[in-house]
């Protein structure tokens, strides 16, 4: 007996059994078998191979703490780690910068104020990015014996089916 498996013109496999490497989406597999005479028969069965995992994330920012607290914007690089077992490179993206100061803990959501060329935005904005798409953050704190300012910066990372 001779066990052939195909998917279109190609073929995937020889023997009863196979492991074939699948990209997401559907498939035609057809499996014919011939037996010693030379008869054969042929099945056909359509897979669906689905991403239903999400991509890992790791980031990390630098600088990993903005001092002094002076009331300067300043830049802040993040740096990813993203894999996923699907898409060789899923979108990530910011989604929000939560800060904690003094009891208060405000939220801030894109689109984020503009800086302008000259670095400096009028009123009190605590977050901004510039016509580039780079982060900045205030340097501050609520008063001198308080702790200093938390940001939390919250990112997602997308495959292309999705997760």
């Amino acid at each position: 007996m001779s066990y052939e498996w195909l998917e279109g013109d190609g073929l995937l496999g020889t023997g009863p059994a196979i492991e074939a490497a699948l990209a997401v989406g559907v498939h035609t597999i057809t499996l014919r078998v011939t037996d010693m005479q030379g008869a054969s028969a042929e099945d056909t069965v359509q897979v669906t191979v689905q991403d239903t995992t999400p991509p890992e994330l790791g980031v990390s920012v630098t600088p990993s703490v903005l001092w002094p607290p002076d009331g300067r914007m300043v830049k802040v690089q993040p740096r990813f780690e993203v894999t996923d077992a699907c898409d060789p490179a899923p979108d990530v993206a910011l989604v929000s910068v939560v800060m904690a100061d003094a009891g208060r803990v405000v939220t801030f959501a894109p689109p984020f104020a503009t800086l302008p060329r000259r670095g400096r935005i009028p009123g009190p904005v605590c977050v901004c990015m510039d016509a580039k798409g780079q982060l900045y953050l205030e340097a501050a704190r609520s008063g001198k014996s308080r702790p200093g300012r938390v940001y939390t910066l919250v990112y997602e990372a997308r495959d292309a089916s999705g997760n």
